[in-house]
């Protein structure tokens, strides 16, 4: 019998992103364990940033998250919150 932490970690989903003609696996936790959590990321604008704050947006995380570009900023925070998901950009 599988103890229940066990389970837990099996239900992890992993998010591909491709940057630069590589891929990257990102593991995220399931939206349920990432309820109530807020997600720092800097340089969230582009590349794999941009891709780590959709990713902890789209898996139920409150998100925070910076950048240069104010233009990619605003519209990365109008796509997680378009798909549901509490988040502030700073610049």
């Amino acid at each position: 019998m599988i103890s229940r932490l066990a389970q837990l970690k099996l239900q992890w989903f992993s998010i591909i992103a491709r940057v630069s003609g590589k891929a990257i696996l990102y593991l995220i936790q399931p939206t349920y364990l990432q309820q109530d959590k807020v997600a720092l990321v800097t340089d969230g604008t582009s590349g794999i940033g941009r891709t780590t704050v959709i990713a902890f947006g789209a898996a139920g995380a409150k998100v925070v998250f910076s950048g240069r570009r104010d233009a990619e900023g605003e519209k990365t925070a109008k796509l997680i919150r378009e798909r549901g998901a509490e988040c502030l950009y700073v610049h």
